[in-house]
């Protein structure tokens, strides 16, 4: 079992901005006794805050690392061109920000197990009209990349919350260089971080139609 304490560095070297959360390095959910199990993560999970627009960073980490009473609700949060597009490091170990769901592209990922397999980002959006910055989408471009480089992730499994939890959720939704509105494409994405990683981008259809109304945890 372990930790993935070297993420700021990770993200360091691929020339992302990190504001590391007090704490990080041995935070992660109880019942995995904050570690992840040999052979995890190998995933990477993709959801917004569904927060306010223009909410600070400092007030949604804080909600994800302190109040949420399913905390710690992510690994990584990206912060809003307004503070920087940084990635705020929040746990090194296995987060509560899946749920319910299913992932029909892995069948060794057991239904609702998702939390266990996962490195959890967290986009600072509201999901339902807000626009994604441009420094904010870098980030995110960047951290995906390095994550599938530094992990072995293969990037058929950087997914969103809506291809895990179809009709329950929708994110990441919203304007972006994916989507003009509604939930994103995820193969185009995924094709933009194949681009980042040097490698090539799976052609596995997408599965998810989706519309904003719901939010992102």
């Amino acid at each position: 079992m372990s930790r993935l304490t070297d993420l700021a560095d990770v993200l360091r070297a691929a020339g992302v901005p990190v504001v590391e959360v007090e704490g990080w390095q041995t935070r992660g959910r109880g019942g995995d006794g904050g570690q992840y199990q040999a052979g995890r993560p190998n995933h990477v999970m993709v959801h917004h805050t569904a927060g306010a627009q223009g909410a600070s960073a400092a007030s949604e980490v804080n909600y994800m690392v302190n109040v949420s009473d399913v905390a710690p609700v992510t690994n990584l949060y990206i912060a809003r061109d307004k503070d920087d597009a940084a990635v705020w490091i929040c746990a090194a170990g296995p987060t509560n920000t899946n749920g319910k769901g299913s992932a029909p592209w892995d069948p060794a990922t057991k239904n609702d197990d998702m939390n266990r397999m996962a490195i959890g980002i967290e986009i600072g959006n509201n999901g339902v009209g807000e626009p994604y910055g441009a420094k904010q989408q870098a980030t995110l471009i960047a951290t995906c990349a390095a994550l599938c480089e530094a992990y072995s992730i293969p990037v058929d499994h950087v997914r969103s919350h809506a291809e895990y939890a179809p009709g329950r959720k929708i994110d990441p939704a919203g304007p972006s260089q994916w989507a003009a509105s509604g939930t994103w494409p995820m193969e185009a994405f995924r094709a933009t971080i194949a681009a980042a990683t040097g490698s090539t981008a799976p052609e596995t259809p997408d599965r998810i139609k989706a519309e904003p109304g719901d939010g992102g945890w």
